[in-house]
């Protein structure tokens, strides 16, 4: 009988690596190009813009790429063992500027660092969240806890993090990051060769998928398939306006904080807070979706986030501890929405299955779809919000109603979007019920 317990507990550490080094980056890099590297505007846009064209192109190419040629979960394994260390050493591209500050080569360095970054990302994301549907079909709700609670462990190195950042001395800080990067380098090692293992005692056989008696379907010709699936075009519209939401809230909290709340040890504490709660949240988000679905958990999140933001509104920014809660809880939304989202690509995936009458799923493939339909969210958020730290520096009151209006607007669009999915209830519990008799592979 496979140890449950211990794929709970290396699932959960797989996520805590892969969030303390992308909370670090997320939260730091557009702040230090901009403030201490001193890179122009334009130099800026540009670069974030042809990072937007590799960052969509490569979510469905790798993931039909690992579909197409991994045919186990030890595979995936081994594409995380590879690319977890590789994605540790490229983050360090962000902290230590190859081209001398101010140059206007930096642009170059910005474009290099962030397409080899989300490289190794893309291809940890993609493998570790295959791993959801290959190990599990009605008990994956267990493991997104798993990956809920790893999240939030993930938020304590940036809550450190902030103590020794300095934006007039980095030197602090890379020796910080640099000692993260190697302690979670040997963690991916050990955690997937540990979980490599588990299987292999468990029966690898039995988790084996055989791609080879089934053609996976041309890359172009499956993303143009998508326009036929309701569910996915709607799903696509409402990921691409969260994923947004979510990296301009990551983006923008330094900026805001450096304007609104300029105390360093107050400010350290809302920032690792901010990244903090969302997770821990999460997993209540979780144990809610197993009593009510996730697709009606997600619904009422959405209003909340409204309501709560138009209060906001309403009151002004005269009250500092109200804007500290709104930053807080627009992240615990936001993000919890965001995490809850895989729960939905898992049940797309298997409609997909029953759709296309698959003898197995094609998750990577269509977890990369997904990110290839939303991702352009993530580039154009950093951009916005350089704008507004550009344009708006210091204007307390413009940029607080900037600040308000988007995730006025994101909700509104969000909730007219969602009202139109209907893979949820009887549906989605039918679907289950017949793959459930058809699937052999599946672990837990």
């Amino acid at each position: 009988m496979i140890n449950k317990q211990l794929i709970f507990i290396f699932y959960c550490l797989l996520s805590f690596f892969k969030t303390s080094i992308h909370y670090i980056h997320l939260v730091y890099y557009v702040q230090t190009y901009i403030s201490i590297y001193k890179i122009n505007s334009y130099s800026f846009w540009i670069a974030e813009s042809l990072f937007l064209i590799w960052n969509s192109l490569n979510d469905p190419l790798f993931g039909w790429l690992s579909d197409r040629y991994t045919s186990s979960v030890n595979h995936r394994l081994n594409y995380l063992t590879l690319c977890g260390p590789l994605f540790c050493l490229s983050s360090l591209c962000f902290w230590y500027p190859l081209i001398e500050i101010n140059s206007s080569l930096l642009g170059l360095q910005l474009l290099f660092s962030l397409c080899l970054y989300d490289t190794f990302l893309t291809m940890i994301d993609l493998n570790y969240n295959s791993l959801l549907v290959d190990i599990s079909l009605h008990k994956r709700e267990t493991l997104s806890s798993a990956s809920a609670i790893g999240n939030a462990l993930g938020s304590l190195p940036l809550l450190i993090s902030y103590r020794f950042w300095n934006s007039s001395d980095l030197q602090l800080f890379r020796i910080f990051v640099t000692i993260l990067t190697i302690i979670i380098t040997c963690g991916f090692i050990f955690v997937t060769q540990s979980m490599k293992q588990i299987l292999y005692y468990y029966n690898v056989k039995s988790v084996e998928r055989n791609i080879s008696q089934e053609p996976i379907p041309n890359l172009w010709q499956f993303i143009y398939s998508i326009h036929k699936h309701k569910n996915c075009i709607i799903f696509s519209l409402v990921n691409f306006i969260q994923v947004f939401h979510c990296h301009f809230n990551s983006n923008s909290i330094p900026l805001i904080l450096n304007i609104f709340i300029p105390s360093s040890s107050f400010g350290s504490i809302l920032l690792g807070t901010s990244f903090l709660i969302p997770h821990l949240s999460n997993i209540y988000f979780v144990y809610l979706c197993k009593l009510q679905g996730t697709y009606y958990v997600i619904r009422k999140l959405f209003y909340v986030k409204l309501l709560f933001t138009l209060y906001l509104f309403i009151q002004g920014n005269d009250s500092i501890w109200l804007l500290c809660l709104f930053l807080v809880s627009n992240r615990m939304f936001t993000e919890g929405i965001c995490k809850l989202f895989d729960l939905i690509i898992t049940d797309l995936i298997d409609e997909d299955q029953f759709l296309h009458k698959r003898s197995s799923p094609l998750p990577a493939l269509i977890f990369g779809t997904m990110a290839f339909l939303s991702k352009p969210g993530q580039t154009i958020a950093p951009i916005i919000s350089s704008h507004l730290f550009y344009s708006l520096n210091n204007q307390q009151k413009t940029l607080f109603n900037n600040i308000i209006m988007i995730p006025i607007i994101c909700s509104l669009c969000q909730i007219i979007l969602w009202r139109k999915f209907t893979l949820h209830s009887y549906q989605l519990k039918s679907l289950r019920s017949i793959l459930k008799h058809s699937s052999q592979h599946m672990i837990i």
